[in-house]
């Protein structure tokens, strides 16, 4: 991937040198995002890094998922804890997303087209679609019939499409491009997901489609699409399957976890909430998923091995708890080779259980739970589930399965914060308390708001929107969660 994302920046500063041997300085400062003598192959990885980046980044993935449904805590600088925002807060998904691997994707699918590769083709739509649908998950109405054309396109203010449709557009992208993908012809290069299989892409794809379909369940009825999709048998069906990128060890390309200062890194705790749910499950997730103390109680040495920090606690009540007698996210989720997870066999398990208790589709819950669990402890490398599935409030129970599958898949999302957070808001499951000195009367945040960049560049539209959606505020529902 080093080689990959060096190579894609040489080729950039050759366009731009070579451009300003003959051409005037607006021409040197035409878009180096979209260089049109530039293959997919070198495009891809930079862009597939950026995307994940940006969805496990600080701004997104750490100090919002990762502290809203309380898989982390922050044990100083407690304010994003506390659901205190600024209007900058989520400017660099919003703008970044835009400005870089959206235009980066929509530019590999064209060039896809144009050389007629349709892998790459469909590569670029499948990763534009989960791109957009975390957009849109997280503000509701955003550009997107209209949106990426800028300048050339002649749309320099798009309008802000209402999310049922966007999302009757993104289920119909993955449907095309699944169905586009040759497995064994049409090789494609620069894949750091996975590495040219498409066979993988295309159930990507499907698994995906999946999600998006569960998503909008209580909205319409899915229920035909989710069939065909389990009949056809072409989702993920092993943790070999999981979409993730796979980071390096050295920079550019470490997880961006391990860009953060080492001092600011250490302020993220394990949450109390999942410490002692997990405790109460026997859960051995939790040897993997938080670090052991560095403080031992004389009196209840197992008590203070693993130690939850409550969220949202006022900087001075959380300074008090003292920062060798908490638990640290785990080692695996802070160092520079952690996955980006975008998705996972274990997820999909549980949707389908879920849609199977539903009646949406055929199969048995009860296995479809198992299946989500066990492949949950291979993804972590952690055993014992046989053990853990006979715990009493493990153990399948079909009265209450909607809940032991919400809160299974809350835990196995640890790491995934942004999706867990939509999951979290779709189903209720679990059942969690707003942060305990929260600036938000008691709600947990259910929106992202739109940046002020999105305001004063496209004021008309996005006044439609606001008018349509109610106001840009964390407490405004998108139109699925309504």
């Amino acid at each position: 991937m080093t080689t990959q994302k060096s190579l894609f920046l040489a080729v950039l500063c050759l366009v731009v040198f070579i451009s300003g041997c003959d051409e005037s300085l607006t021409d040197v400062n035409s878009n180096p995002n979209s260089p049109t003598d530039v293959d997919p192959n070198i495009i891809l990885p930079y862009a597939t890094e950026s995307a994940v980046d940006l969805y496990q980044g600080a701004a997104v993935g750490m100090e919002f998922g990762n502290l809203i449904v309380q898989h982390w805590a922050r044990i100083q600088g407690t304010d994003k804890d506390r659901y205190i925002y600024s209007n900058s807060s989520f400017s660099s998904f919003w703008e970044g997303g835009y400005s870089g691997p959206l235009m980066d994707f929509q530019r590999i699918q064209k060039l896809g087209e144009e050389q007629g590769n349709p892998n790459y083709q469909a590569v670029g739509m499948i990763m534009k679609a989960w791109y957009f649908s975390l957009l849109t998950d997280s503000f509701g109405d955003i550009p997107y019939s209209e949106a990426l054309q800028g300048i050339d396109g002649g749309v320099t203010q798009p309008a802000f499409d209402r999310q049922e449709v966007i999302y009757t557009n993104l289920l119909q992208q993955l449907e095309t491009a699944s169905s586009m993908i040759v497995t064994n012809d049409h090789e494609i290069s620069g894949d750091i997901l996975y590495s040219g299989d498409m066979s993988k892409w295309q159930k990507f794809a499907n698994s995906l489609r999946f999600r998006l379909l569960m998503r909008i369940s209580g909205k319409e009825n899915v229920s035909s699409k989710l069939a065909s999709l389990v009949q056809n048998d072409n989702m993920f069906d092993s943790n070999e399957d999981n979409a993730q990128l796979v980071y390096l060890s050295n920079p550019p390309n470490r997880h961006p976890i391990i860009e953060l200062p080492s001092g600011r890194r250490n302020q993220f705790r394990v949450s109390k909430t999942l410490v002692d749910r997990l405790k109460q499950l026997n859960d051995p997730r939790l040897e993997v998923y938080a670090d052991t103390t560095q403080y031992t109680s004389a009196t209840k040495p197992q008590d203070s091995l693993y130690v939850g920090v409550p969220n949202g606690l006022m900087p001075e009540d959380a300074a008090k708890l003292g920062m060798d007698r908490t638990s640290k996210i785990g080692s695996a989720f802070r160092k520079a080779e952690t996955p980006g997870v975008i998705m996972t066999y274990a997820e999909l398990n549980f949707l389908m259980a879920e849609a199977a208790e539903k009646g949406f589709i055929s199969g048995s819950v009860e296995s479809y739970y198992e299946k989500g669990i066990r492949a949950s402890f291979d993804q972590h490398g952690v055993t014992g589930v046989d053990s853990y599935l006979s715990e009493a409030e493990v153990d399948f129970d079909p009265a209450n399965a909607l809940q032991q599958i919400g809160e299974q898949k809350w835990i196995a999302l640890y790491g995934q914060g942004l999706e867990a957070w939509n999951d979290w808001k779709r189903t209720g499951f679990p059942d969690l308390e707003p942060s305990i000195a929260n600036d938000n009367d008691d709600q947990i945040p259910v929106r992202m708001e739109y940046p002020f960049s999105a305001q004063i560049t496209n004021q008309q539209n996005y006044d439609e929107a606001i008018s349509r959606q109610g106001e840009n505020s964390i407490n405004t529902h998108v139109w699925w969660d309504e």
